[in-house]
């Protein structure tokens, strides 16, 4: 059975490379790079589910919060890897 991707919305963020800790997957060879995508908060976004900004594809991993106030929504990301 083959997956299928297909756009379910379209939002306006912000996508910056960030890495948690020092010494992370992105210094170690054939790491990954982390990325944060903030955008309005929106409590349909899952880990799982992608980000694509042109080209570029990422998996979210993890969904934040970050004050608590639902304004904004922090997807944790990492590149995908087909």
């Amino acid at each position: 059975m083959a997956r299928s991707w297909q756009i379910a919305t379209t939002l306006w963020g912000a996508i910056t490379p960030f890495s948690p800790s020092r010494g992370v997957d992105a210094e170690q060879p054939g790491g990954q790079i982390s990325y944060r995508v903030t955008c309005r908060f929106r409590s349909d976004i899952k880990p799982g589910y992608r980000v694509r900004s042109g080209e570029q594809i990422l998996d979210i991993y993890a969904v934040v919060d970050p004050d608590g106030h639902r304004r904004w929504v922090e997807c944790r990301c990492r590149e995908h890897q087909s």
